[in-house]
């Protein structure tokens, strides 16, 4: 495992996709009444991934946070692989 490192990132405003609040607006408007997250609740629980169960009470929310270029990417706690 590697150490522990810090990153100053500042959190940023996006465009209320995910949670649904940009429906309606007349600026930016969402296609997706219910938010992006809802949506993929079904493909999540088709492969086995059931966040009802994981996260008990779970709020579906996003939090954008910029972040510096040289930030590399983990290890994920989940992978889903779907085969056609």
């Amino acid at each position: 495992m590697s150490a522990l490192q810090i990153f100053d990132g500042r959190v940023t405003p996006g465009f209320q996709f995910a949670s649904g609040q940009a429906v309606g607006r007349a600026a930016n408007p969402s296609p997706f009444p219910a938010g992006t997250l809802a949506m993929q609740d079904a493909h999540f629980k088709a492969h086995g991934l059931d966040m009802e169960r994981e996260v008990p009470g779970l709020v579906r929310a996003t939090i954008n946070v910029r972040v510096p270029d040289e930030l590399e990417r983990g290890h994920p706690d989940w992978t889903l692989y779907v085969s056609k």
